[in-house]
């Protein structure tokens, strides 16, 4: 199953099962390291077009 929703300027967002993850990022799908993910960044808060505030949250 492979899904993906776009939230505007180029931040699509894609669920992969792991073989097709794999083959999308060019790795082996039988690798040995973390099946976890992080995404994180330090651009601050941002409100939404439908007026929704967000902020990074803490580490």
């Amino acid at each position: 199953m492979t899904f993906t929703e776009s939230f505007g300027r180029g931040y699509p967002l894609a669920r992969y099962g792991r073989r097709a993850l794999a083959e999308d990022a060019g790795a082996a799908p039988d690798g040995t390291g973390s099946p976890r993910i992080a995404i994180g960044g330090d651009a601050g808060g941002r409100t939404d077009p439908d007026g929704f505030a967000g902020e990074p949250a803490p580490r």
